[in-house]
């Protein structure tokens, strides 16, 4: 059996970086709308905090994958996943159904995403879109795609 799992400091600096760009977007937006229209101050604060909140329930409240298991003998495919509100559960699928594709990003588009992207599909038409942001190693999710291409 194979475990890839999370590695929590790559999965903090993911996140951070994600926060800092969405503060820059923010700001950016705020700068921007300030200097084209003539609403007062507090309606742009309240929609950046807005943003900002939406942006939190979101981190708070989405599954993203912990760990995945593949289990040759089985013929099975397990992931974990974690939510912040939700706690844990796990998905297992047969092998055979799973198709995966692997994504090597562009050096611009690897400012905002992640340098390798895994895209598993399952028989049930459910996605897994698997990056760095969660923690998962660009060597970890090439290893991931060729024990699934196998």
């Amino acid at each position: 059996m194979q475990i890839f799992k999370t590695d929590k400091k790559l999965y903090l600096a993911s996140e951070l970086k994600n926060w800092a760009w969405s503060i820059v977007f923010v700001i950016l937006l705020f700068l921007i709308l300030r200097l084209f229209t003539p609403l007062p101050q507090a309606n742009f604060l309240v929609g950046i905090t807005v943003l900002l909140l939406l942006k939190l329930g979101d981190m708070v409240t989405q599954f993203h994958v912990k760990q995945i298991k593949i289990d040759t003998i089985g013929n099975q495919i397990t992931f974990i996943l974690k939510s912040i509100m939700s706690g844990q559960k796990t998905k297992t699928y047969n092998l055979r159904n799973v198709k995966s594709a692997l994504i090597e990003n562009s050096d611009v588009k690897r400012l905002f995403y992640s340098r390798v992207t895994i895209k598993i599909t399952t028989s049930e038409k459910e996605l897994f879109k698997i990056d760095s942001r969660y923690g998962f190693s660009p060597v970890t999710l090439k290893e991931l795609h060729k024990a699934l291409i196998e």
